[in-house]
């Protein structure tokens, strides 16, 4: 028999979360246990598991969307049993792939603009303006010799040791 997938509570102190990604497709086969789908929280990203063993029947919130605790998010139950009684309980999957891509485009802009009308804050740092600025250590390698290149300075010979003078015979 069908049954529809609630979102559970996945840590203490969860409400709401955000559905990021369905691990299974609709018509694959769920054990106990499985991992279904990922659900971002306030403080993290939890894993959404089966509690129940069938048939992913039907996804009714799409990836991106905003979840309650308790909402229904999918039905899982046997291939090609009837599920329309149960979509049109769940509220007829009302969080369609389509509507959650046209919302998300909306949400974009509106980030864009706050982003673009919010002025810079003091904690940021500007990027470097000139390239002697982003390749200091660089122009200081430029002096120093070549690891294969012995230094260029002047040999000179060596002083004799004290005591050891040179004798003519």
């Amino acid at each position: 028999m069908a049954k529809i997938l609630d979102m559970p509570k996945l840590s203490p102190t969860m409400e709401e979360g955000v559905l990021s990604t369905w691990h299974k497709k609709e018509g694959d086969a769920v054990q106990v246990d499985d991992l279904l789908a990922e659900v971002e929280t306030d403080k993290a990203t939890m894993e959404f598991r089966a509690f129940d063993k069938g048939t992913l029947l039907k996804i009714l919130i799409a990836p991106g969307t905003e979840v309650k605790l308790g909402q229904a998010v999918a039905i899982l139950g046997d291939v090609g049993e009837d599920v329309g009684a149960l979509i049109a309980k769940a509220g007829g999957g009302n969080t369609s792939a389509p509507a959650a891509k046209e919302a998300a485009p909306a949400k974009a802009d509106a980030k864009e603009t706050a982003e673009t009308k919010a002025p810079p804050t003091d904690d940021t740092e500007a990027p470097p303006t000139s390239k002697s600025q982003t390749n200091e250590p660089a122009a200081a390698k430029e002096d120093a010799p070549a690891k294969d290149e012995a230094p260029k300075a002047e040999k000179k010979a060596a002083p004799a040791p004290a005591g050891a003078e040179a004798t003519k015979t």
